[in-house]
């Protein structure tokens, strides 16, 4: 009776795992960019007080630049990207980035102008994989669309913005635009030129 309670209990307990397990793989992949994110938020900080206190307008500090402005590990090194990804600090008007796809600041985020910069709204914007539209968006007047908003978990976008080739966008009366994938700057900015009008 003893042994067969103990391994209910083990049965029990394996099944708990097994429910757990899913939930406890997203949080920590979440974890893993959230970490990523606060890391790049720190470096963004540095840049900006470095530029502050050396009256610089829009150079591209380097990372000694920064160091004395940044929370360093116990080693003395920068914090790193908890997946692998490497950082990118850029100009003092770019934000910094990380070669991991989804860890940057707003991952999933279109942005879809004209030449002059204003928004267009509904605008078409897919993602494509071997020429075939895996997801396909329109855009708020504001001119963006915010593809993580699709709704599909998460992850399941983020995996297949991980896999696709290329975003595009594309609007009646407009050429369209893409931008090859993966890639670490985001927003994704695409700007589509008004077609000459049609003569008779």
């Amino acid at each position: 009776m003893l042994k067969i309670s103990a391994s209910i209990a083990g049965l029990a307990i394996l099944v708990v795992i097994g429910w757990e397990l899913p939930t406890y793989t997203r949080f920590r992949s979440h974890s893993a960019e959230s970490a990523c994110i606060n890391n790049l938020r720190q470096f963004d900080g540095a840049k900006l007080q470095w530029a502050f206190e050396h009256n610089k307008t829009n150079e591209a500090p380097s990372w000694e630049d920064i160091r004395s402005y940044v929370k360093l590990t116990a080693s003395g090194e920068f914090p790193k990207c908890p997946q692998g990804g490497k950082y990118t600090l850029g100009r003092l008007d770019e934000r910094p980035q990380c070669t991991v796809m989804r860890h940057n600041f707003d991952f999933g985020l279109v942005e879809v102008t004209d030449k002059s910069g204003i928004p267009l709204f509904e605008a078409h914007v897919a993602i494509r994989n071997n020429q075939t539209n895996v997801l396909t968006m329109v855009t708020a007047t504001n001119g963006e669309a915010c593809l993580l908003n699709e709704p599909r978990s998460w992850q399941s976008v983020s995996s297949l913005l991980e896999s696709a080739k290329e975003i595009y966008a594309s609007k009646e009366g407009y050429s369209t635009s893409g931008v090859a994938l993966p890639t670490s700057t985001w927003p994704v900015k695409l700007v589509l030129e008004r077609k000459p009008e049609a003569r008779d």
